[in-house]
């Protein structure tokens, strides 16, 4: 996936920026179910200074879009007491009383989450602009992970917007899991910036970055699949795929 290169309208995937902290990988290899198709393997290394390897899409305007992508956990995931963040929605960079950037959690993130790894969707709204900090939402998803096997997600969004009289028109996040809705969340979903967040995909473990909660490395790679990734713009324009 080094800077793969998709064509045509600003709906499309002109660019994946790439996000490879430290030692991490994003390739296209074959799909290690053996459907024969091209897939993307994002790989962490547990070196002490690597936690990422994520691609991302900027940007759509605000609206309504519904996202398609399918993980593949392989039975031999490196199991971790806190998230793997896979999928993420972002907001953008927030300026504190002192005109310093302060980067918030993701507004939307769907997470392996612990020992005994489980899906998560975390939901994050402004709690306050000075200095601006996010409340977090914990939505466990009571649907086992399915590994070795391709899980077929479906975020369908619609974004919570401010208006400039000071209204917020509704947000609406519906989720489905291998044609199943499990979770379907209303009201505000985003910081309500200038721009809705943009998707991101891969592998991040935030507790990886250096600080108390790191902890000793040397175990097993990070090793997350994505395929069929395609983004839907029901506002009327065409819709942009990865593979």
């Amino acid at each position: 996936m080094d800077r793969v290169n998709y064509d045509q309208n600003d709906y499309t995937w002109t660019e994946l920026p790439l996000e490879m902290p430290g030692k991490s990988t994003a390739t296209v290899v074959a799909d290690p179910a053996g459907s024969g198709q091209l897939v993307g393997r994002f790989m962490v290394p547990d070196d002490g200074e690597s936690f990422r390897a994520e691609v991302h899409r900027r940007r759509f305007d605000w609206g309504h879009y519904r996202y398609a992508i399918s993980h593949y956990i392989p039975s031999d995931f490196a199991r971790f007491r806190y998230d793997t963040i896979i999928s993420q929605w972002h907001g953008y960079p927030m300026q504190d009383a002192n005109g310093k950037n302060v980067s918030l959690n993701p507004p939307i993130a769907l997470s392996v989450y612990g020992a005994d790894p489980r899906w998560v969707l975390n939901t994050n709204l402004l709690a306050s602009t000075n200095p601006p900090k996010a409340a977090t939402t914990h939505h466990p998803i009571d649907v086992p992970i399915a590994y070795d096997r391709w899980n077929d997600w479906v975020f369908d969004i619609t974004w919570s917007r401010l208006l400039a009289d000071g209204t917020v028109t509704p947000g609406l996040i519906v989720v489905t899991l291998n044609g199943q809705e499990v979770l379907r969340i209303a009201g505000d979903n985003n910081y309500h910036q200038q721009w809705p967040p943009y998707f991101q995909m891969g592998i991040y473990r935030p507790n990886w970055r250096a600080g108390p909660n790191r902890g000793p490395s040397g175990g097993p790679p990070v090793v997350v699949y994505h395929g069929n990734m395609s983004v839907s713009d029901l506002n009327g324009c065409t819709a942009a795929s990865a593979p």
